[in-house]
């Protein structure tokens, strides 16, 4: 086959097949790159949007966390002023302590006492439970009737419930008065 093209026309051919496929391969790059960009717009509205909802979120765990740490810190507070109340010493109070020894040197041979309960009531008196175990039925009374004996207490009551049986009584006495 003959060649019919001069050098220059050859060039020219060559020069433009050359810039028509770079103009292809750059048309087909923009196009690729504009149709990614538009399949990636929806996955960037969802992943703002959850962004959103997850700042509001941790501002309201945030809040949460704080409120909490304020009430468990009112809590400690209160449950220290509660003690700190129990443990005054009113005027011409006595101590805690020395009453918990007035009742415990009361107590006769066959009573042993376990656990110690007392609480404030509202309308002014102390409110002490004394639990125990005790041998038999007279030497409980016995341990009733000595606390009775006593002036600093305003009643003892002892349930008739406590006096069922004859040995081995578990027991809880209830003793007011103004400590």
């Amino acid at each position: 086959m003959r060649n019919l093209l001069s050098q220059q026309d050859k060039k020219k051919v060559s020069r433009e097949y050359k810039f028509r496929i770079i103009t292809v391969s750059l048309l087909f790059t923009f196009f690729a790159m504009l149709i990614a960009s538009a399949l990636l717009i929806p996955s960037y509205i969802i992943s703002d949007y959850r962004e959103g909802i997850t700042r509001v979120q941790s501002d309201i765990i945030q809040k949460s966390i704080e409120v909490r740490e304020k009430n468990v810190s009112n809590v400690i507070l209160n449950d220290v002023k509660t003690k700190l109340r129990l443990l005054e010493v009113k005027e011409g109070g006595t101590f805690l302590a020395d009453v918990f020894e007035e009742i415990i040197g009361q107590k006769t041979d066959g009573v042993s006492i376990g656990k110690f309960f007392y609480r404030q009531t509202t309308d002014g008196n102390d409110e002490i439970l004394v639990t125990g175990i005790a041998v038999s039925r007279e030497s409980l009374l016995q341990f009733r009737r000595n606390l009775e004996n006593r002036n600093i207490f305003t009643s003892v009551i002892l349930p008739v419930s406590n006096l069922a049986s004859d040995t081995d009584i578990e027991f809880s006495i209830n003793i007011i008065g103004k400590f």
